[in-house]
């Protein structure tokens, strides 16, 4: 594989879109490694190492869902930038909303 970029299992889905999912089916992915062996052994087998370990399953849908909760906001904006509308408003009402979250966040670290 190299150096070629990592794409996503769905196209047109975003990676944030993916951990989402990820997220949303967590209770579901182990047992659905286990039923499949052909599916990338390396992957799987530190998958499966992760949920056997109950604190490194614990600290990965905590970073799942802190990713998540932050992503949230910046694939919005992407969204909302998309959109046939006078973009430069659109621009910086998204640009304000942002700044604000991060000020937010670094405040309360």
């Amino acid at each position: 594989m190299g150096n070629q970029s990592v794409t996503t299992a769905i196209p047109g889905w975003s990676k944030w879109e993916v951990l989402k999912q990820a997220l949303d089916l967590f209770a579901d992915i182990e047992p659905f490694l286990r039923q499949h062996e052909e599916i990338s052994p390396a992957n799987r087998s530190h998958l499966l190492e992760v949920s056997d370990d109950p604190e490194s399953l614990q600290k990965l849908r905590l970073e799942l869902a802190a990713v998540i909760d932050t992503g949230v906001h910046f694939v919005n904006a992407t969204y909302y930038l998309e959109g046939d509308g006078p973009l430069i408003f659109c621009a910086k009402n998204a640009s304000r909303q942002l700044h604000t979250l991060l000020q937010s966040a670094t405040t309360r670290t």
